[in-house]
């Protein structure tokens, strides 16, 4: 019969608690480093929500106006007047009409 030795005294990976191994990233944050990373996260978020809702703003007055040729008016300077009118879309197709 043969016989499992152990040769080393040294725990196995399986017996080693979470705390053992540690890459030194993995202390607790402090208030402010937690509260610099939320405001980050959420400028982040209220980048994309606004990034989204100019393009589906200039989408819909895209639909209406035309395209850039037909209508002679840049996506930018769609965008900006969006942006003046607080993403107003009614009042901004009545601009690019009126333009």
């Amino acid at each position: 019969m043969s016989e499992v030795v152990k040769l080393s005294s040294s725990p196995t990976l399986a017996e080693l608690d979470d705390g053992a191994i540690s890459d030194g990233g993995e202390e607790e944050m402090t208030h402010e480093e937690q509260g610099l990373r939320e405001e980050t996260l959420l400028a982040s978020v209220r980048a994309e929500l606004v990034e989204a809702q100019m393009n589906d703003g200039l989408e819909q007055v895209r639909l209406v106006i035309g395209d850039q040729d037909m209508s002679e008016i840049s996506d930018n300077t769609i965008k900006d007047v969006l942006w003046d009118y607080f993403f107003d879309i009614e009042k901004t197709i009545q601009w690019a009409i009126g333009s």
